[in-house]
């Protein structure tokens, strides 16, 4: 079964520009490919790349005044290798085991060629080891493959989408929120009983780019409270 969600690109059109990163991450992807096609054994037959940026306002109060404040802004790498087909590849479940080849890996924050070119290939090459293994093992283990719980193909194959949108801008006023919390944390004064009280408040923006080798190309995100 594919794992990759697509709908909002089905639902959306694409927007004219895209970010650089969208340019980094394709052009890295391209090259890799390429390159493990040639020389990988067993060669890849999809990869992806995808960068989930966080950025975050955080206010704590208690008592009327301000504890915490803290500002965040982070981006984190998952890259996604495929080996063997669509039909049975590196992905395919065996009893109750819980495929997983990537985690998060913290990438920089500015659109830095060299510095984003270096993290992807450094989680490509770990990646593409831990998937080739694994392929390796599920196709020379008869056990493991008549564990498999599901004779279904492992991946589908899809029509590329495309959509680019601006990043959403983080809209944290932190002195109208502070002013807020102090008032009403200070509410809580009012009740001897209440030891222990705290009010906080979360401003968040989190924007995700994709790039795959089938051609799929998506950015978008979203500002909460």
């Amino acid at each position: 079964m594919r794992t990759l969600l697509l709908s909002l690109a089905l639902a959306c059109g694409c927007a004219s520009a895209q970010n650089p990163l969208v340019k980094i991450l394709a052009g890295e992807l391209d090259r890799n490919y390429s390159y493990l096609k040639e020389h990988g054994e067993p060669p890849p037959y999809f990869m992806a790349y995808e960068v989930t940026d966080n950025e975050s306002d955080i206010l704590v109060a208690s008592q009327g005044s301000i504890d915490t404040e803290n500002h965040n802004h982070s981006r984190y790498l998952d890259t996604t290798i495929r080996v063997g087909s669509p039909k049975f590849d590196n992905y395919r479940r065996t009893g109750r085991d819980l495929v997983r080849f990537t985690s998060a890996t913290a990438i920089a924050i500015e659109d830095n060629p060299a510095s984003i070119r270096q993290s992807l290939w450094l989680s490509t090459d770990r990646v593409y080891r831990a998937a080739s293994q694994r392929l390796l093992r599920l196709k020379s283990d008869e056990k493991l493959r008549a564990e498999s719980s599901d004779g279904s193909d492992d991946f589908s194959i899809e029509e590329p989408q495309k959509f680019f949108s601006a990043p959403p801008k983080l809209k944290f006023n932190s002195d109208d929120w502070a002013n807020r919390l102090r008032k009403l944390s200070s509410e809580f004064s009012k009740y001897p009983g209440a030891l222990n009280s705290v009010v906080a408040v979360e401003g968040r923006r989190v924007f995700s780019t994709l790039v795959t080798t089938e051609g799929t190309q998506l950015e978008h995100g979203r500002s909460a409270r």
